[in-house]
């Protein structure tokens, strides 16, 4: 994602990235094997092992954790938000 082409937002990738991983690392202890190690490309990265009598239910842990941290990102787009200028 090109960040600092999104309309409406002054972001600094690296400022962005640092920001998240903050708020991030609230939420680590539900994440297995994940590392925010990384460049502000990738903002976090991991693995599970497959295993298919369980593909299922992983995926679906897999999935919950993604809906409980979709407010970290919300919350650090307001960040760099641009404030409106009315003249």
């Amino acid at each position: 994602m090109k960040l600092r082409k999104l309309n409406g937002y002054s972001i600094e990738s690296r400022k962005f990235a640092n920001s998240f991983r903050e708020e991030f690392k609230k939420s680590i202890y539900n994440w297995k094997n994940i590392s925010i190690d990384f460049g502000p490309l990738t903002l976090m990265q991991g693995w599970i092992e497959f295993d298919n009598e369980k593909a299922q239910e992983d995926i679906l842990h897999l999935a919950n954790n993604f809906l409980e941290i979709e407010n970290i990102i919300d919350k650090t787009l307001i960040e760099f938000k641009k404030q409106r200028t009315f003249n």
